[in-house]
């Protein structure tokens, strides 16, 4: 449901926006077109305000409120094998604007999230093949040899920037997890190797696009079989 005001020339809109539970699966066809991801189950709730003005060269405006996802569970197209699944997911506090494109979000939380990691007998990755990235190994493929040349002078290393390229600013000001899982399975090798966590809670916060150094970690969790591990310190 939206609620509030319309105009048309110029356009702009001031919209109250409320949307509870709308179902994820129809989106599949065009996912297909991209990744072999099919959403099994999910549902998507939006609440805030949206904002729009198209005069001018640039459009501005912006959208202000939460996104959650809820009971959402991800499959491989063709086997139809779980690839990741969450309770739910919290996006609160978000402040969007468009002129100039900024992204701030106060704190997301991740409820129960689940992830099935397989490494498959020709060594590629069940996740990478479903996004589509090409996993061949460089090591196997011929090199040419470049031709010599003449020695050229010695260039001083340049500092990396503590940043994200990202063409605009993004800032999160926390994620918390909740009991989240994963398993992995090794079907390269032999005997399979499988590995797994049980369990890992905590928050990543003061995550920036600009200054990604500075977030701290704190997270704590157990691994199949009961060896206790933690995580703590800052982002390098």
């Amino acid at each position: 449901m939206a609620t509030g005001s319309v105009t048309l020339q110029p356009i702009t809109a001031d919209l109250d926006l409320e949307v509870t539970n709308v179902a994820l699966f129809p989106a599949n066809p065009y996912l297909t077109d991209f990744v072999d991801v099919e959403i099994a189950r999910g549902h998507l709730s939006v609440a805030g305000h949206i904002s729009i003005q198209l005069e001018g060269e640039k459009p501005s405006g912006g959208f202000k409120g939460k996104v959650q996802l809820s009971e959402l569970k991800v499959v491989e197209s063709d086997l139809g094998q779980s690839l990741a699944e969450l309770t739910s997911l919290q996006l609160n506090g978000i402040e969007a604007e468009l002129n100039p494109m900024s992204i701030k979000v106060a704190g997301i939380t991740v409820v129960n999230p689940r992830a099935t990691i397989l490494v498959n007998e020709d060594g590629t990755i069940n996740f990478l093949n479903a996004l589509r990235v090409d996993q061949k190994d460089p090591s196997k493929e011929e090199v040419e040899e470049e031709p010599k040349s003449e020695k050229q002078p010695e260039v001083e290393p340049s500092v990396e920037p503590t940043g994200l390229n990202i063409p605009f600013p993004i800032s999160i000001g926390s994620i918390t997890l909740e009991n989240a899982g994963a398993v992995l399975t090794d079907r390269s090798i032999s005997p399979t190797v499988n590995l797994g966590l049980e369990t890992l809670s905590g928050t990543i916060s003061g995550l920036s696009s600009e200054e990604l150094a500075r977030a701290d970690l704190d997270l704590r969790g157990t691994l199949i079989g009961g060896t206790q591990m933690a995580i703590t310190g800052k982002i390098n």
